[in-house]
This record gives structure tokens, C-alpha cells and sequence, in this order.
């Protein structure tokens, strides 16, 4: 892969949006992002919640399903255990609602396609108010997970 090429300890900060889910081997690309880490380096890890409010609502509808190229999809408690495994340590959960995800659910649901478009406005603004109460609870669509590399 491409991370045996980056020096041992050489990189501050690893961002992956929206890649952790299409790895094969998760545990192995997280060691190689352990090993490329400075001491307190930081990896930051954003995928989609399969515990959150559209996932839990809409089911095979969901919008972040994205069959067959989501390989795994991690509830965040997972996630900070397979980071802690490889270990990462000092790991911080930020969930993030995301409205067009359940809008492209419930058009998926209703229409049987994604394309946001066939909703009313009316009904966003009544999906924006429920994400955003499951996000206060915890429902949240999607999440980051950040972890530093400690001595």
C-alpha cells in the first residue's frame, strides 16, 4: 500500500473522511497510521453511523448503506475499540446530523430513488428538527472519531 512509502513517525495529523468503511483491513491500515504518527500525532475518522436516526428509521433504505462499496460500517463504540486495540489512544467521539441523509432516505423510501428532490420543503424543515433531536441524543448520522498516538 501506499502508507509503507511515509517515514516511521513522520506525520502530525491522518485524515480519513468517509474511508474507514470501504477498507478491507481495517486493523492493518490503522497500524500503518499508528506507525506513521509523531508521538501525539492525530488521526481523525469520519464514517456513517449505522445506529443513527436514519439508519435505525429507513433500514435497507438508508442512504448510507451504499451496498456493495461500504464494507463494514462501525457504531462508534466499535470504532474507538478497534482504535484502542491498534493503539491509538485519547479518543473523542463528535457525532454530526446530517439532513440531506435522511432526506435521500425517505425519497429512496417513498420514490425509490435517492434523489432528494421529490421532497417537499415543508418536510425538511420537519426532518431537520427530528435529526437534529436524535443528534442530542445520540442519533447522530454520522460521527468522527478522533485519537492521538501517545508514547
Amino acid at each position: 500500500t501506499g502508507w509503507s512509502r511515509v517515514q516511521s513517525a513522520s506525520v502530525d495529523l491522518v485524515v480519513m473522511s468517509h474511508v474507514v468503511e470501504h477498507l478491507h483491513d481495517p486493523v492493518g491500515t490503522l497500524a500503518e497510521i499508528l506507525r506513521v504518527l509523531k508521538p501525539d500525532g492525530l488521526v481523525d475518522l469520519s464514517t456513517p453511523n449505522p445506529l443513527g436516526i436514519s439508519a435505525t428509521k429507513f433500514a435497507s433504505n438508508w442512504f448510507g448503506l451504499q451496498a456493495p462499496t461500504h464494507i463494514m460500517l462501525f457504531p462508534p463504540d466499535v470504532l474507538v475499540r478497534l482504535l484502542n486495540k491498534t493503539g491509538f489512544r485519547s479518543t473523542e467521539v463528535l457525532g454530526e446530523p446530517v439532513n440531506k441523509d435522511y432526506i435521500r432516505s425517505a425519497a429512496q423510501t417513498d420514490t425509490g430513488s435517492f434523489n432528494p428532490m421529490t421532497t417537499s420543503v415543508l418536510h425538511v424543515a420537519r426532518i431537520a428538527a427530528a435529526v437534529n433531536q436524535a443528534a442530542k441524543r445520540g442519533g447522530f448520522d454520522r460521527y468522527h472519531v478522533f485519537a492521538k498516538k501517545t508514547l
